[in-house]
């Protein structure tokens, strides 16, 4: 709720932002290997993998841990190779980490062929 001072006006402007910010591209603009600010923690982290819906990441380390991007603002974004040889090695985990970044893999394969 945004209360605009002096006028008595009340608007309500959660849904407009989460919806905003659970648009495909911005989920899409986070990826494996891109370092994160984790706002409610206030620690970096770096992205495992993302989930297939975009509305989630994974990241490395112990433990798992997971968070919607609505709540991550990337710092440092990897450069293709970064992002691809972390994917290879993050889809080799029998974890959630795994099996999201394998999804991932999945989908650029399709994409590219």
């Amino acid at each position: 709720m945004l209360e605009v001072s002096g006028t008595g006006l009340v608007i309500d402007i959660t849904h407009a932002v989460v919806e905003k910010v659970f648009q495909p591209s911005e989920g899409a603009s986070m990826r494996t290997g891109d370092a994160i600010k984790h706002l409610p923690s206030g620690e970096t982290w770096t992205i495992a993998a993302v989930s297939p819906n975009g509305k989630e990441i994974v990241c490395c380390g112990w433990p798992e841990t997971i968070a919607p991007v609505f709540d991550c603002r990337v710092v440092s974004e990897a450069s293709d190779e970064e992002h691809r040889e972390l994917l290879d090695q993050v889809c080799k985990l029998n974890d959630l980490r795994g099996s999201w970044a394998r999804s991932t893999r999945d989908a650029i394969t399709k994409e590219q062929a």
